[in-house]
């Protein structure tokens, strides 16, 4: 009968004061226990608790990756220093979720504060422990920066029990976005570089939408765009440059004979153009295109070094200095003397450079 009486008393005190839910029970104690072991134990039982979806998105290695902490007594004094406090679970059917507080060293000054420690032991011919040794006596004294940080975790039943969801499908799919804005970036930059704006504009344009935090991409689709604008604009107006007078034939020069081409431009527009291009295209005796070639009569730069350096200003007629022409030395043989096809081919406005 004491027996019975006495086990009656224990299963009344363990009624009263309750026993704590092992992982997997309950949502607190299932979140209680993944932190925990993600921020001062062992990453695998972490992992253990998070839901099938997440350890289908992403593996253990990956996992322990993301989650490895430093080793050693820097790691011992991190995690000393890091703690948690869980705010109340709101659980509505099979879903629960929490507000977590994380307190801990600030990485990224623990991170430039080792750098610093082991660059100057670098100086000194020491090794690399010794920094994280000093790095993690200034730890323990105190002497690191802390931030805290509050996120909302949730916590799913599945099956008899309860798993942590991090959405890392989400977080992976987010991650593979951001690595293609990148090589999107990198690739739209190599355009531009080659003039080829409007596939430049184009592939920045989606790193933008890729990556919405790439505040690069960003700007460079405001300039790209107004490049665009500026090419279009450019383009339309290629008709107001009047070009005529077109001569092709073999000059006589001090050095023989020698193929080159003459012709006249007017800017019958309202713009002033401070780069006029033409194009000149050789026919053979067929009338096929065998060779070209591209002058800039006018182009205001810099860089003239005594060259006519004036920009077209409407109304204005370019022509050839009295006894130049513009020389084609590389025309090939099978050229018609004097079959030639010549084309204003793109301009540049004197307000918009």
């Amino acid at each position: 009968m004491k027996a019975l009486r006495r086990l009656g008393i224990t299963a009344t005190l363990v009624a009263l004061t309750g026993c704590p839910d092992e992982p997997g029970q309950s949502p607190k104690a299932t979140l209680e226990a993944y932190l925990e072991q993600s921020l001062k134990g062992d990453p695998k039982q972490a992992y253990a608790l998070l839901t099938a979806a997440d350890r289908g998105a992403r593996d253990l290695e990956a996992f322990e990756r993301a989650e490895k902490l430093p080793g050693g007594p820097l790691g011992a004094r991190f995690k000393e220093k890091t703690s948690y406090r869980i705010g109340a679970v709101e659980t509505k059917g099979d879903v629960a979720h929490a507000e977590v507080t994380i307190t801990a060293p600030d990485l990224e000054g623990l991170l430039g504060d080792l750098f610093a420690t082991a660059f100057a032991a670098a100086l000194k011919d020491d090794s690399g422990e010794d920094a994280a040794d000093a790095v993690a006596d200034k730890l323990a004294k105190g002497e690191i920066e802390m931030k805290t940080t509050t996120s909302r975790y949730e916590v799913r039943r599945e099956g008899d029990r309860w798993s942590v969801f991090r959405d890392y499908e989400a977080q992976v799919a987010k991650e593979n976005a951001v690595r293609r804005a990148r090589k999107l970036f990198e690739e739209a930059e190599e355009l531009r570089r080659g003039k080829k704006i409007e596939a430049a504009l184009e592939r920045m344009k989606e790193a933008r939408e890729l990556d919405p935090d790439l505040a690069a991409a960003a700007q460079r689709v405001e300039e790209l765009t107004e490049l665009v604008a500026k090419k279009r604009a450019a383009e339309a107006y290629i008709p107001n440059v009047k070009l005529y007078d077109v001569t092709a034939k073999f000059w006589r020069t001090y050095s023989g004979r020698e193929p080159g081409v003459e012709f006249k431009l007017k800017n019958e527009g309202d713009r002033t153009l401070d780069r006029v291009e033409v194009t000149v295209y050789f026919h053979d005796d067929s009338g096929a295109v065998i060779h070209e070639a591209t002058y800039n009569p006018v182009l205001v730069t810099e860089f003239a070094f005594g060259r006519d350096n004036k920009p077209l200003r409407p109304g204005y007629v370019w022509r050839h200095e009295r006894g130049r022409f513009y020389k084609a030395a590389s025309v090939p043989s099978e050229w018609k003397v004097g079959a030639v096809e010549a084309k204003v081919t793109a301009v540049e406005f004197a307000d918009l450079r």
